[in-house]
């Protein structure tokens, strides 16, 4: 009944927002109202009242959208302030729209009993433990027994803290904790104005976050740590702004910390084959940062645009390195290889050039190398996830799953077309030198012992190698390695 009449009281200032720029009083009106929803919805709403939480939302974003569209600079640190004074008006606010605040609670009193969260399940705690804090009370409250918790060291931290504070009141360690979450959303509130203001864009499109009612009633409302995330990563971007790198990176990991849906459990392929893993690289690339040249003449793309001598639109001026960019790529190659090899061969082109000898670029067969925490990882030429129908693949596998070796050849000659190598080094100059040659596979497998650059005591893998390469062709090649002291065997 009341919040009926809240609706009925406020729909003239909701259609009339024009209003609002005339008559101030109108907003304050409006943005009180607005205090009262958040009042009922907060302490006076159950969540199966669906009449109730929808009459009260529709109210609370009519006024949102009234507010945003009627913004005049002069009301704009009112507006800020209001989004804060709504967030505080719901500390004290038991969570009536979420039950997740009970997993945080439970997890938080396991660690201040010294038990880890991620070891056990609520269910495996009631059978077999009886700790402080530890109730059916609370193991009733939790919405999921049978599972192990998803939440981050960063958020861990903040329940076993709170659970600290108030180690048998669990409406005590709810306030703990919406005070925590009340700070970091002050501070996104705060921040995102100057964040906008270095970006040259206007400041009130803060206001979308600020005012917003769904943020307001569920990160501060219903204790939803998401707040905390995002001051760290809002934080991490104005540092960023502010060329402050390593502040920024701080800041940035411990936005992804306090992330409980950013946990990497497995990759889907395009095939929908789920690939397991606790952890996903992203290979972004170099973006050459040419902005100094805007001005100059030179022409640019998304590096500086060179021939195949790096020579620019502008006579006598070259770009070499990660910088330049082919007008023309050569077949099979990028208009950007921002790799080592690459430039040390740009430099050796240039010189010729710059010595009077002028020579066009010439990379001879793709390579690069890595190194994916302790497994090395090195690629010559071509091989592709998938060989073409002119191609064949020959793979090999140590029965650890660390060292794996791959070769790729032409199915008409047996040319060699491609290595791929993990956990075991390859001879760069043999590699290259059996590409360019275009060697025969069966040679290049009876000679394998010259590719291999592992350092002195490590395992040898080329006997492994040739069995399975025989194994899969139903070939009998065998490795013109000579036997004896390996020491002098070049």
């Amino acid at each position: 009944m009341v919040t009926a009449l809240i609706v009925i009281a406020c729909n003239y200032c909701v259609m009339n927002d024009k209003l609002l720029h005339q008559k101030p009083l109108l907003l304050y009106v409006l943005l009180l109202l607005s205090g009262v929803a958040y009042y009922l919805l907060s302490y006076h709403t159950i969540r199966e009242n669906f009449v109730q939480v929808i009459s009260l939302f529709t109210f609370l974003f009519a006024a949102y959208y009234v507010f945003y569209k009627s913004f005049s600079a002069t009301h704009f640190r009112f507006l800020l302030f209001a989004g804060i004074f709504f967030r505080v008006l719901l500390l004290f606010s038991v969570p009536n729209l979420s039950d997740d605040v009970y997993r945080f609670i439970w997890d938080g009193r396991l660690m201040m009993n010294g038990v880890n969260p991620y070891a056990h399940l609520p269910t495996e705690i009631m059978r077999s433990a009886s700790l402080t804090g530890i109730t059916q009370e609370l193991f009733q409250q939790l919405n999921s027994p049978s599972y192990y918790t998803i939440y981050p060291p960063v958020l861990q931290s903040i329940f076993w803290l709170t659970a600290k504070a108030f180690p048998d009141n669990i409406f005590g360690t709810i306030i703990c904790m919406k005070a925590i979450i009340l700070l970091a959303e002050v501070g996104t509130v705060l921040v995102l104005p100057l964040v906008l203001s270095h970006l040259q864009l206007p400041k009130h499109l803060s206001l979308l976050y600020t005012l917003n009612p769904l943020i307001i009633a569920e990160l501060t409302g219903n204790v939803h740590f998401d707040a905390v995330m995002i001051f760290f990563f809002i934080a991490a971007f104005l540092l960023l702004l502010h060329k402050k790198i390593y502040l920024s990176a701080l800041f940035l990991g411990l936005s992804i910390s306090c992330d409980s849906n950013g946990s990497v459990t497995s990759v889907i392929t395009n095939k929908d084959e789920e690939i397991k893993c606790e952890f996903v690289g992203v290979a972004v690339g170099v973006s050459p940062n040419i902005s100094f040249l805007e001005r100059s003449g030179i022409e640019t793309d998304k590096g500086v645009l060179v021939d195949e001598y790096f020579e620019t639109n502008i006579p006598e001026v070259y770009a070499i390195g990660d910088c330049a960019q082919y007008r023309k790529p050569l077949a099979g190659r990028k208009a950007i290889e921002q790799v080592w090899y690459t430039g040390r061969i740009h430099g050796e082109t240039l010189g010729q050039t710059l010595a009077g000898k002028k020579i066009a670029y010439n990379p001879g067969p793709w390579f690069n190398s890595a190194k994916f925490f302790d497994i090395e990882y090195q690629t010559y030429g071509k091989v592709d996830a998938k060989p073409n129908e002119e191609e064949s693949s020959f793979y090999w596998e140590h029965p650890d799953g660390k060292i794996c070796f791959r070769a790729v050849c032409n199915k008409k000659d047996e040319s060699i077309v491609g290595f791929n190598a993990l956990g075991m080094r390859l001879n760069h100059n043999v590699c290259d030198k059996w590409l360019q040659e275009k060697k025969n596979i069966n040679e290049v497998m009876s000679n394998l012992y010259q590719i291999n650059f592992d350092p002195e005591f490590f395992d040898k893998h080329e006997k492994a190698i040739l069995s399975a390469y025989n194994q899969q062709t139903g070939k009998a090649i065998k490795s013109t390695r000579k036997k004896g002291f390996a020491l002098f065997n070049w």
